[in-house]
């Protein structure tokens, strides 16, 4: 993927319903489970397809935790980007 082209994903993304209120609740939050994520107000296929895309974007990053008999998903705003050349 070239640089513009990632450029105007990144600002395409940023202008898409919802993406800003997710951003907003992790940035308050600094992580949160995915059933936190459900209170932004989105509908489910709404949010996946949101956090499906924050995360090729490497804007966030995705963290599984396997505790005994329980998955717990994690999600936090990446601090780390590439730079942008």
């Amino acid at each position: 993927m070239r640089m513009s082209e990632r450029k105007y994903d990144l600002f395409h993304m940023l202008g898409l319903k919802g993406t800003i209120q997710i951003l907003k609740y992790l940035k308050e939050h600094k992580k949160a489970q995915y059933k936190d994520l459900r209170s932004v107000g989105l509908s489910i296929h709404l949010l996946n397809d949101r956090l499906r895309q924050l995360l090729k974007l490497n804007l966030i990053s995705h963290h599984l935790v396997l505790k005994r008999r329980q998955k717990k998903r994690m999600v936090r705003i990446n601090r780390k980007r590439e730079k942008d050349s």
